[in-house]
């Protein structure tokens, strides 16, 4: 009797042992593949769609016709309104009303200007690279007060301009 209850105990310790082991490798499995890199979006671009930025709604030509001073009036309000968020709405000939939102003024004030600002280094494009070719590029980023990577992303980014070297680094 004892030995039933053994090979039991046993089989079973087998059983959940055999079932651990596969969970880690299935573990393992999922830890070791490549995670795609995501590209961080702008806190404004996660919230506003391009499609968003610029709307035009027809208006119907019989409600301007009989309430064209209401209509003013509304528009007046919705401007003093929206303005404050970057968000102004113009009326083409009263037949369409045209909405559009400024990004960068809508981005500074729906983020709270919160975050680390960036560094002004007020120094143009073109003394950067002169000063580069007697210098190494840790001597160069120091000098700009700035790390080695982000001294060499600042650099692609002017390269990928097409930078004519009178604009600040």
């Amino acid at each position: 009797m004892e030995t039933k209850m053994e090979e039991k105990n046993t089989a079973k310790d087998n059983q959940q042992e055999e079932s651990r082991q596969e969970s880690e490798k299935q573990a393992v499995s999922a830890d070791t593949s490549p995670k795609p890199k995501r590209k961080r979006k702008s806190q404004t671009e996660k919230k506003l769609k391009p499609h968003l930025l610029d709307e035009t709604l027809k208006l119907n030509d019989l409600y301007y016709s009989f309430h064209q001073e209401e209509l003013e009036q509304i528009l007046q309000k919705l401007n003093e309104v929206l303005g404050n968020a970057a968000i102004t709405i113009t009326a083409d000939e009263y037949t369409e009303l045209k909405i559009h939102i400024d990004l960068d003024k809508y981005q500074s004030i729906t983020t709270r200007r919160a975050g680390r600002r960036k560094k002004k280094t007020n120094v143009l494009y073109e003394q950067i690279v002169e000063y580069s070719k007697t210098h190494t590029a840790m001597e160069t980023a120091e000098w700009l007060g700035l790390t080695r990577q982000t001294y060499y992303r600042k650099l692609k980014q002017h390269r990928e301009n097409g930078d004519d070297g009178k604009t600040e680094f």
